[in-house]
């Protein structure tokens, strides 16, 4: 059996994000159009000698903003992990997880629900090794207990996807094959959002108007200067009020790439889109307010 396996995590754009009012079960029904970008946390799975009180992921990270050791509670990576062991009837199966982080944390891109679901991957790697599986629909059912994120990166890891349509609480992918390539020219303010505070914010809120049903595999076909002005996310103005530099800043950025520009998720990453990574990067020159990527 290979005991070791290296697995790259891709962060996530919200290219639109529509929220709808929380249901009887405390969660907020959306619908979203999920893209993968080119930035990468590397994981590192080693498996150990069973240990004598059973189950464990001792998770290192160089980054102590990352909740490392041992404490289930603090990373997904851990419950991902617990999860699909449970799964899979495997319960004394441990690893040592080296965590390398590129994605920012609190940033809106995904990248521990990435996480989740390259462990998730690597879970089932090693079971396949021990001729152990699990039908799909158990496994997609641990990734939503997991984070509502997750689905969609379990699809991106086991069946190669970048983009999706996302609804429901998260839990129904429906991939679709884009119809141009944009280069996106990432944001990132240096400030950590916390989800749920934006969330509370947004319910506290009159919910935003409807723009009637998208058609994202269409839009996904528009140069980046016709396709922004279709990007929402219901969840910006919440985030502003929160932190009110995001929204000056945003605006800002505007000003000065002559383009919109969008926030993912909750925050606080801020994108646009260009249709070559040399336009990207001549734009990205522009901004001496912000730390920028082009993805």
């Amino acid at each position: 059996m290979n005991n070791r396996l290296v697995i790259h995590a891709p962060a996530k754009i919200n290219l639109y994000l529509r929220v709808y009012p929380r249901t009887a079960d405390g969660f907020h029904p959306l619908r979203s159009w999920f893209r993968t970008v080119e930035l990468f946390d590397e994981l590192q799975f080693d498996l150990v000698p069973d240990v004598r009180d059973g189950l464990r992921l001792l998770i290192e990270c160089e980054d102590p903003d990352v909740p490392a050791g041992d404490r289930s509670a603090e990373n997904l990576a851990f419950d991902a992990w617990y999860g699909t062991s449970f799964l899979l009837g495997e319960t004394k199966t441990s690893a040592r997880l080296r965590l390398s982080k590129t994605i920012p944390l609190g940033g809106g891109l995904g990248g521990g629900s990435s996480d989740a679901a390259a462990t998730i991957k690597a879970r089932l790697h090693f079971a396949a090794d021990s001729e152990k599986s699990a039908p799909r629909y158990k496994v997609d059912y641990i990734a939503l207990q997991t984070g509502s994120d997750v689905p969609f990166f379990l699809s991106c890891q086991l069946d190669g996807i970048s983009d999706a349509e996302v609804t429901g609480r998260g839990d129904v992918v429906t991939p679709f094959r884009p119809g141009r390539r944009h280069t996106a020219l990432l944001l990132f303010p240096g400030v950590q959002m916390s989800t749920p505070q934006v969330f509370r914010a947004f319910d506290a809120r009159t919910t935003p108007p409807d723009d009637g049903e998208p058609d994202f595999a269409k839009w996904s076909a528009l140069p980046a200067i016709e396709l922004l002005p279709h990007l929402r996310n219901d969840l910006e103005p919440a985030a502003s009020v929160i932190e009110p530099s995001l929204g000056k800043l945003r605006s800002d950025c505007e000003k000065k790439l002559g383009r919109p520009v969008r926030m993912s998720g909750s925050g606080s990453t801020l994108f646009t889109l260009y249709d070559s990574d040399d336009e990207a990067k001549f734009a990205s020159k522009q901004l001496d307010m912000v730390r920028s990527r082009v993805a």
